[in-house]
């Protein structure tokens, strides 16, 4: 037996049988599937049966060099366990060997290799239908049918949403006025913002809009009060930035919406020109602020932790600039971003923030541009590998892994990795939209549209998450629900918004749908004059003309 050859045949492993070809463990009438990954690695320990092997070597036999950690062997083993019914302080089949690895202790012997006819997925276990009893056979295809119907029915439920984070508990950083004159400074100072809401986000007290919306939110609003509307937040974070020979100076002020009411300022001068303690100084004063602003008891509210640091200047002002172009998510600033990211690891090679940022581009650059796929995740792992290195638990890095492993068809390793990533960063908005198409992608529509709805309300101005929850929306048959939520955007559409044609796009397939041809083809054509040439609009426009 080799691992994960086409031609691997059933293996018996203690009192189960593991069919290679169809990732399923089989007991008697008893199927369990797996996934591919876990039947992998099942086969690996087989063909080693006896002997002691490390997370290294399986990462490197099972996993073939792709990016993940110890963590992931030790998830996909407990989940083989549980398949097993096994107990890891009393093992019967998978022994942990402390410090040095995994060790199948189950006896291994040559299996049957039949085919089941029915799988677990029924609930009917393995036992094939008999067709000398028809009486049997119509009983087990009627509960089948039933159990299909009652299946689709709970599937198509409306979704209950997300119960929304209180409005005086949702937060806008907005981008930081520069008030010096140095080159890039502005954008320095917008980058700055997008890592103070990062900083911020992490403490999961808060739910903070994401940096795209926030953006968008002061083209569109004349004043703090309307631009917290735009997004729906209860406060708004402004400031200025300002730096000289002297130093770096940076004001910041808390404002209610929509009462206007300041909350809290406070002016925080660096003579050493370090903007990485100046931006952490500005995040606990603002969380401790907010402590006593939400809470109304004075209780400290926890800081945020693990703000980027690097002790060179130019190091992080690249790395911010990145930042600033990468958000702005069009394949020109992405090319942009990863410049940026290059002249940071250049002089500081083992910053892992901008390692991550430069994966993530590289990623992005796939779905935005016309990078090949094996390219993009051959130049994200490199790396993000080194990353994890140096910070193997950061959430930003997970959720990144997950991306990697969905892009690969590994959707549930891809939903574990995104869903650490959002445990320890619930306002990780790109997480959260990746683990809603990773779930898309299992057949899961309630579980997809939960993440896709919270995405949406962490960045609500924001076209590919906003369109991801209403596709959701109009799988589970809420067409109109779908429909206002798009138009909502369209109203709120600016020369900045990047995706517009997606927006439309999707309008005027909704429209079509509906049977209103005649919207259907006025969104085509504000398609195709936002992108003259995208090919996929223009494939929208040609449905719309040959019906």
């Amino acid at each position: 037996m080799s691992l994960g050859s086409s031609d691997a045949k059933a293996v018996r492993i203690g009192d189960w049988e593991l069919l290679p070809q169809r990732n399923l463990l089989r007991r008697a009438r008893q199927l369990t599937r797996l996934e591919p990954r876990h039947a992998d690695l099942l086969l690996f320990l087989a063909n080693h049966r006896g002997e002691v092997v490390g997370a290294e070597q399986i990462i490197e036999q099972v996993w073939q060099g792709q990016v993940v950690t110890d963590q992931s062997v030790y998830q996909a083993v407990a989940k083989l366990r549980k398949a097993f019914g096994d107990d890891a302080t009393d093992p019967r089949y998978i022994e942990t060997v402390p410090k040095r690895g995994y060790r199948l202790i189950a006896d291994v012997s040559a299996g049957t290799d039949t085919t089941p006819t029915i799988t677990s997925a029924t609930g009917f276990g393995d036992r094939a239908l008999d067709k000398r009893n028809p009486p049997q056979r119509w009983l087990a295809y009627g509960l089948f049918a039933t159990a299909l119907l009652v299946f689709a029915w709970v599937w198509l439920q409306p979704e209950p949403p997300i119960e929304p984070a209180q409005r005086n508990a949702v937060i806008a950083v907005l981008p930081f006025t520069v008030l010096s004159d140095e080159p890039d400074d502005d954008l320095i100072a917008a980058g700055f913002a997008i890592e103070l809401a990062h900083a911020i986000g992490r403490s999961g007290h808060v739910r903070v809009i994401g940096p795209v919306s926030s953006a968008l939110a002061t083209r569109l609003g004349r004043d703090t009060n309307e631009i917290g509307q735009h997004v729906d937040a209860g406060i708004v974070v402004s400031g200025t930035l300002r730096r000289s020979d002297d130093g770096i100076r940076v004001s910041s002020a808390l404002i209610e919406v929509p009462s206007g009411y300041q909350l809290w300022s406070e002016v925080f001068d660096r003579d050493d020109h370090a903007i990485v303690a100046a931006q952490e100084d500005v995040a606990a004063a603002i969380a401790a602020a907010l402590g006593e602003y939400l809470d109304g008891n004075a209780r400290p509210f926890p800081a945020p932790a693990n703000i980027a640091q690097t002790a060179d200047r130019v190091t992080y002002d690249n790395y911010l600039l990145g930042r600033y172009y990468r958000h702005r998510r069009t394949e020109h600033d992405l090319k942009r971003a990863r410049q940026y990211f290059q002249q940071a690891l250049a002089i500081d090679p083992d910053f892992a923030p901008a390692l991550r940022e430069r994966a993530a581009t590289e990623l992005m650059l796939y779905f935005y541009g016309n990078e090949l796929l094996s390219q993009a995740i051959a130049e994200a792992e490199t790396n993000l590998k080194r990353s994890m290195e140096i910070d193997p638990e950061a959430p930003e890095g997970l959720a990144l892994i997950g991306l990697s492993h969905y892009l690969q068809g590994n959707y549930g390793l891809a939903e574990d990795f995104l869903l650490r990533a959002v445990a320890t960063h619930p306002n990780l908005h790109e997480a959260w939209m990746w683990l809603g198409l990773t779930r898309q992608q299992q057949g899961r529509l309630r579980d997809s549209l939960a993440a896709f709805e919270y995405a949406s309300q962490l960045e609500p101005l924001l076209v590919t998450a906003v369109v991801n929850y209403a596709e959701a929306l109009t799988w589970s048959g809420r067409n109109e629900a779908a429909r206002n939520l798009l138009q909502n955007l369209a109203d709120k559409a600016h020369p900045s918004m990047a995706n517009q044609d997606q927006l439309f796009r999707t309008l005027s397939r909704i429209s079509r749908k509906s049977g209103e041809l005649a919207q259907a083809f006025i969104w085509s054509e504000r398609a195709l004059e936002t992108a003259p040439d995208s090919q996929l609009s223009l494939a929208n426009k040609v449905v719309l003309l040959t019906l």
